[in-house]
């Protein structure tokens, strides 16, 4: 009987492991206005970040995550100039409305 307890440990799953985040960057087009305000932020596109490519990814990123990075902008200081920019931040799926801008 003592055997079956090790057999029936390695047979579970392993519910205890967290699932190891994965990161994407979300390249935004920044648009201000000659004020320094923002006027739109738009979802240039996705990138895998870890994979050393900067071609696109097909990985939705929800309104919640666009709400969240236009808040996140709006408190940055923007250049007092009309212009379009682009930035980065990363996007996390587990994390849906959390936007990531270092080592999160």
């Amino acid at each position: 009987m003592r055997w079956l307890l090790p057999i029936a440990l390695l047979a579970a799953p392993a519910a205890s492991v967290a699932a190891v985040p994965h990161r994407y960057a979300v390249i935004l087009a920044v648009t201000v206005d000659a004020e320094g305000r923002l006027v739109e932020v738009k979802l240039s596109k996705v990138i895998d970040a870890e994979s050393g490519s900067t071609d696109a990814v097909d990985v939705p990123v929800p309104p919640q995550w666009m709400d969240a990075a236009r808040a996140w902008l709006a408190k940055r200081d923007q250049p007092h100039e009309a212009k379009t920019y682009f930035t980065y931040a990363f996007y996390d799926p587990a994390r849906p409305s959390e936007v990531l801008t270092g080592k999160q």
